[in-house]
């Protein structure tokens, strides 16, 4: 059960068929439920705008539309937000400390890093509208108190955009190099209209175009999601290769790159492994002496603590989410062992015969038992067998 009841946002389906059927897919809309927004705003501790404008330990900015048409938004003090909503102007909060216990549960519900999952609050006042833009992130915005007008459409435009943009404004070079043909001055004509009283759910995937008018006092929640992308993906992958190097690593006032440089670059590359990027796998299976080994990418070691009989190490796992540390109690005669499997490339191979050359102190049992913890901490993989 979660804090803001949201197993029961999506219905007929359920949370974790919300997930991968529908979130970031296409967009769901849910009828009004007063009963559902009653739950989240006691949840919340939020009953009106009131309560939201007294909240302290939040970021609360004034939402209006500047004399050109375009919207903006401006970060003020919370007693000049106060005024500036008496005065009819819209004020969004974020960063609100409270909502932290339900972002953190958000993240995982949803299964993204935890700096990827907010909950933030919308106080809307009569006749403020929102102009046509799209966002880089998921949206489930569920209506509290009052009534907002949401329409959305497909974004052909800039499908999957990596950053925000809004009709009217300038489309940045970035955006450029995915954006397709002239920008639109308005929101697409395939357009869909949702009103949204409270209780009323509405899911706006990554992307998709959507503006918004209020025609009286309106307070809202948005739990926004940034999605992982493959190319988040693959450029952390090819950077925890890379850094491991301390060519690309130095300092580069000049940073063009050479033929060299792109060739290395490519075998730095092709060393990656897709066991080394995959958070599940395990390796349970006992060391044997004609196993092969490799020295596993997306992983780091290092010595914590030096003992008068124990060394503490620590091998932190770099992909996934986020990153994952084993520390491991081992007797000091394992350090050179280790020393040299982590300085080798990527992907290196070897087996006992070559670790206990480079170790000789160590008795053979004593070779496969370090092998065996550093097939748990990640820092190695086993070589399939030939």
């Amino acid at each position: 059960m979660t804090a803001l009841g949201m197993e029961g946002w999506f219905a007929p389906v359920g949370v974790p068929e919300f997930g991968p059927a529908t979130v970031g897919r296409r967009p769901l809309y849910v009828p009004p439920r007063p009963e559902l927004a009653d739950n989240a705003m006691a949840a919340l501790g939020v009953a009106s705008a009131d309560d939201a404008l007294a909240l302290t330990n939040c970021v609360m900015f004034a939402w209006f539309q500047r004399l050109d048409g375009r919207h903006t938004a401006a970060q003020v003090p919370a007693g000049s937000a106060r005024r500036l909503f008496d005065a009819g102007m819209t004020i969004y909060l974020s960063q609100i400390q409270g909502f932290a216990g339900h972002e953190r549960e958000l993240a995982e519900l949803f299964g993204v890093s935890a700096d990827a999952a907010k909950v933030e609050l919308f106080c809307n006042r009569p006749s403020a509208v929102t102009r046509a833009h799209f966002d880089p992130i998921d949206l489930v915005t569920v209506q509290l108190r009052g009534r907002k007008t949401w329409r959305i459409a497909p974004n052909t435009f800039a499908p999957d955009p990596y950053e925000p943009w809004a009709t009217l404004e300038r489309v940045p070079p970035t955006v450029r190099q995915y954006a397709d043909g002239e920008p639109p001055a308005r929101i697409p004509d395939d357009a869909v209209e949702f009103t949204l009283d409270p209780g009323a759910v509405l899911h706006v995937p990554r992307g998709y175009w959507h503006e918004t008018v209020s025609d009286r006092d309106s307070m809202s929640l948005h739990l926004l999601l940034t999605p992982p992308t493959r190319l988040d993906a693959a450029l952390a992958a090819v950077k925890n290769e890379l850094v491991r190097d301390p060519f690309w690593r130095a300092s580069a006032y000049d940073p063009r790159l050479s033929d060299g440089d792109l060739a290395t670059l490519r075998d730095a590359v092709s060393r990656l492994d897709f066991h080394d990027l995959d958070p599940t796998v395990r390796d349970e299976h006992p060391v044997e002496p004609g196993d092969r080994f490799a020295r596993a990418g997306q992983v780091s070691f290092g010595i914590e603590e030096v003992g008068a009989d124990t060394t503490r190490v620590a091998v932190t796992f770099h992909g996934g989410k986020e990153n994952r540390t084993t520390t491991v109690d081992m007797n000091g005669d394992y350090l050179p062992a280790c020393g040299w499997i982590d300085r080798l490339p990527s992907g290196t191979v070897f087996d006992l015969a070559d670790l206990l050359r480079q170790a000789p102190d160590l008795a053979k049992d004593e070779a496969r038992q370090l092998i065996r913890l550093l097939l748990d901490a990640r820092l190695v993989r086993r070589e399939p067998t030939r």
